[in-house]
């Protein structure tokens, strides 16, 4: 799952990152193609290939070599494929081109959430949200029940969808459609996060016994809504809302508070 019904060709070069881009691929339900260089066809050609064929790709490789490659083939945002970059040791997947329009943006997410690492977001909408939703819930929830809870949460911190980054839930919740239709629907980029990371990752509540039951972990919501930002602090602590929870988290400082001009020596 993870895209839906895009088609995604997995690039990587013959090394060390062949095992991980098998793995991504896996996952994706993505197609697979390892490039040895020197023989032919080469990288370039290759990715050149892609383009006409696919509607996102994922190079588990250097973002230098990655932007050489495919620089030369870009036009246009509405008609390229999405690319995004991870490096071989899953630490980072870049969003490259096609951010917002190529869905790569939610690809980078994706990666990121396989590999248990940090996904790259440079487009101005995402870089100026400071806030990330974590939720919790059964398999009864529904779609409705999520976003509900999401929109509830929302409104006991006064905020909006458009101060949001990220809606982030276990990755025990990859297959499950209902909470990637809140995701698309609120317009928020989707990221989830393995157990051992939200088992690594102390909240603010007393563990969730039905966590503990079902999970051996503390709890979903805040830790999920804590893992998505970088220097975050709960402002809404673990709260139910019918069959789901829901934890808001806000990053502690932002550079756009920073006097413009402002210059320190």
């Amino acid at each position: 799952m993870g895209t839906g019904s895009k088609r995604i060709r997995v690039i990587t070069l013959a090394g060390p990152g062949a095992p991980l881009s098998q793995m991504i691929s896996a996952r994706l339900n993505a197609d697979f193609i390892v490039v040895h260089p020197p023989e032919t066809p080469g990288l370039a050609e290759v990715v050149k290939d892609s383009f006409g064929a696919f509607e996102a790709l994922v190079m588990v490789m250097a973002c230098g070599i990655a932007a050489r490659v495919t620089g030369p083939l870009l036009r246009s945002k509405h008609t390229d494929p999405a690319v995004v970059v991870c490096d071989r040791a899953g630490r980072y997947s870049i969003s490259l081109a096609g951010g917002h329009e190529g869905g790569a943006n939610q690809l980078a997410c994706d990666v990121a959430s396989l590999t248990g690492g940090d996904p790259v977001i440079t487009t101005g909408t995402e870089a100026d949200r400071l806030a990330a939703v974590g939720v919790g819930y059964q398999g009864r929830a529904t779609a409705r029940d999520i976003e509900n809870a999401v929109r509830s949460g929302l409104g006991l911190c006064g905020l909006t969808t458009d101060e949001i980054k990220f809606l982030s839930t276990g990755r025990m919740k990859w297959e499950d459609r209902e909470i990637r239709k809140v995701a698309h629907g609120l317009g928020l980029l989707l990221r989830f996060f393995s157990g051992n990371r939200l088992a690594r990752t102390d909240g603010v509540s007393p563990p969730s016994q039905a966590a503990m039951r079902h999970f051996s972990i503390k709890g979903v919501s805040e830790q999920c809504a804590l893992l998505s930002l970088k220097d975050p602090e709960i402002i809404l602590a673990r709260t139910a809302f019918g069959p789901v929870t829901a934890a808001v988290a806000r990053e502690k400082f932002s550079w756009s508070a920073s006097a413009p001009g402002e210059k320190k020596i």
